[in-house]
């Protein structure tokens, strides 16, 4: 290639050109989001992906509140409080993740009539919202938390501290429609104020301490707050303590709820399976991320293939043997890859397969002793653990078909195997335009040189040799342009290979949203608001929260948002909840359910 010779050079990177330039649609432009680490919050949608860093909370909220967003404090920090303004059929889904660090909220957020200063405020109508792994200190300020009305029935706070033993004006810590409070949490006021303060069913389950009183609107009904654990400055009220357990009174004045002594065994069983459950758990979380990062690194070896393929042969000068012998490379890495990804799916598959077996047969066998004893365990989710369980089961194989995670897997190695299919085909092609071009300048070189070898033996000769040698120039030009007619047509043959567009999934259907009971005489109007994609609706209805023994009725249009339930029994509570379906080609593809609401039928 480096000759010397410009006018042959030239020829070749015309030639060169020619045959590769179908292969620029094969190239593509990879992007992620980054976090800024700088910044005080990251926010990430349900997938993941980042959406923005910001360092004003209310900024990171108001980038949420459309999506199922993660809220994440990127180390300790101070600043204002955040309120947002919601109405009725707004669905907050926000889980605020404090790494492990403090947030101090110099100045609360005013929000409602009254301009109540509140650290974070969510009013709305439906959705939920969880606290998880830091802190929360609270400086001038009415109100800690208020997550009144919003995300009824799912309000978590789960190895998180709110301390506002600090601010004399926080008369509530936490206010919310309903709370569970787990893990090694704490809710600290000063002596008078109100720790929580909640209007429905809630649960406290904590090793933390509640400092502060714990007071329900409803005094009536305080029945509705079960306790399990915890340390309490305020003695609780007799009707909180859940069966199995009672209140004992340390020698600081404190008390404490812990298990009956014949209660204590089961707990100790229900507290290790919960423990076995979530260590398997985030063992599968882990071995998902370390599966997507290979998944990335594959992508990487791809594309590293391609831009030898596309870009690096069209660089003056360029080594083209060397280009091609770096995709070659790439390609054969990938290949490897290919392999590794396939095995460590199909290990994966097998051990948590075997592990949610296991765990899901350990939580029936739970389940039929805690029924057996007749004690209050609604707090523990034994179900939601056994869902856990059934879930390993799929994630990395095909034990359920059609399982959405497995799927996804197999799709982009599909993707990828295809992309490395046709840069397998691009390599041949280079290799054997190259070598053919290597061999007719090869030749042409050697009859030059013999040309020039005779021109010396006689000056006489020179005219016809120089004749000779315009001959074999136009020659050269008419197969210069033969060549370039068998290019173009091995264009139009790459082009027609590679126009077949490729298959993309199908989009599942939105969340049914606004959903609303009307009770008449042995029946309920059901509406609901138009989820996008939907082309039929599952309504389904149950008299147990649980939703054992559901019943689902179908409404086969997607524009129709009314469904009424006739035949039900007077005077009960019915519990509902709505999902929309997608049809594409005879396939049903299921939309993520509604909330869960309740009625009480006339």
């Amino acid at each position: 290639m480096k000759s010397g010779k410009k006018w042959l050079a030239g020829i070749l990177s015309i030639v060169m050109t020619m045959a590769f330039m179908p292969m620029y649609a094969f190239a593509g432009d990879a992007s992620s989001g980054s976090a800024d680490t700088d910044a005080v919050w990251t926010v990430k949608d349900s997938d993941g992906n980042i959406q923005g860093s910001y360092n004003e909370l209310q900024d990171a909220m108001e980038a949420g509140r459309e999506n199922e967003s993660t809220i994440i404090l990127n180390r300790d920090a101070s600043g204002k409080g955040a309120a947002l303004t919601l109405s009725y059929g707004d669905s907050p889904y926000f889980n605020f993740d404090f790494n492990g660090n403090t947030y101090t909220v110099t100045d609360g957020a005013t929000y409602g009539a009254e301009s109540e200063r509140a650290a974070i405020c969510l009013p709305g109508d439906e959705g939920h919202v969880t606290f998880k792994n830091g802190t929360l200190k609270i400086q001038n300020c009415e109100v800690g938390i208020h997550i009144e009305g919003a995300c009824t029935g799912d309000a978590k706070i789960t190895n998180f501290n709110i301390d506002a033993s600090g601010s004399s004006d926080c008369a509530n810590a936490v206010i919310a429609e309903q709370i569970a409070i787990n893990g090694n949490s704490s809710v600290k006021v000063q002596s008078g104020n109100n720790a929580i303060k909640f209007w429905s069913s809630s649960t406290i389950d904590t090793a933390g301490t509640i400092q502060g009183k714990i007071f329900n609107e409803d005094e009536e009904n305080y029945y509705s707050l079960r306790i399990y654990n915890g340390l309490f400055t305020e003695k609780p009220k007799d009707e909180c303590i859940a069966n199995g357990y009672t209140i004992k009174t340390e020698n600081d004045g404190t008390f404490s709820v812990i298990p009956t002594e014949e209660w204590a065994p089961m707990v100790a069983k229900i507290k290790a399976l919960q423990k076995e459950v979530t260590e398997a758990e985030q063992a599968m979380e882990s071995d998902q991320k370390g599966m997507d990062d290979k998944m990335k690194q594959l992508e990487t070896s791809v594309g590293a293939a391609e831009k030898a393929l596309n870009d690096d042969i069209f660089e003056e000068d360029v080594d083209i043997d060397k280009a091609i012998s770096d995709a070659e490379k790439s390609i054969q890495e990938s290949r490897v890859q290919v392999e590794n990804i396939q095995a460590l799916l199909e290990q994966k598959g097998k051990e948590y397969n075997e592990k949610g077996k296991d765990l899901y047969s350990k939580c029936g066998e739970l389940i039929e002793e805690l029924n057996a004893s007749g004690c209050d365990y609604d707090n523990y989710s034994i179900y939601d653990l056994r869902d856990v369980a059934e879930n390993m089961r799929t994630v990395f194989s095909s034990d359920k078909i059609g399982e959405e995670e497995y799927n996804q897997y197999l799709i982009k190695l599909e993707e990828l195997n295809t992309n490395l299919n046709k840069a397998e085909v691009k390599l041949g092609k280079a290799k054997e335009l190259s070598n053919n071009v290597n061999k007719e300048l090869e030749d042409t070189l050697n009859a030059a040189n013999k040309e020039l070898d005779a021109a010396k033996d006689s000056l006489n000769k020179a005219n016809k040799e120089l004749e000779e040698l315009n001959k074999k120039v136009d020659t050269l030009q008419n197969s210069l342009k033969e060549t370039q007619d068998k290019l173009k047509k091995a264009e139009e043959q790459l082009k027609n290979q590679n126009s077949t567009p490729a298959s993309t999934p199908v989009k599942k259907p939105g969340q049914v949203k606004g959903l609303k009971l009307k009770a008449g005489k042995k029946k309920v109007t059901v509406t609901y608001k138009k989820a996008s994609g939907a082309t039929s609706y599952k309504v389904t209805y149950s008299t147990s929260k649980k939703f054992k023994k559901a019943k689902t009725v179908t409404v086969k249009s997607g524009k129709t948002v009314k469904k009424t339930i006739s035949k039900l029994k007077s005077k009960k509570t019915y519990y509902v909840k709505v999902c929309a379906v997608k049809k594409v080609k005879g396939k049903n593809y299921i939309g993520k359910w509604s909330a869960v609401k309740k009625v009480k039928v006339k």
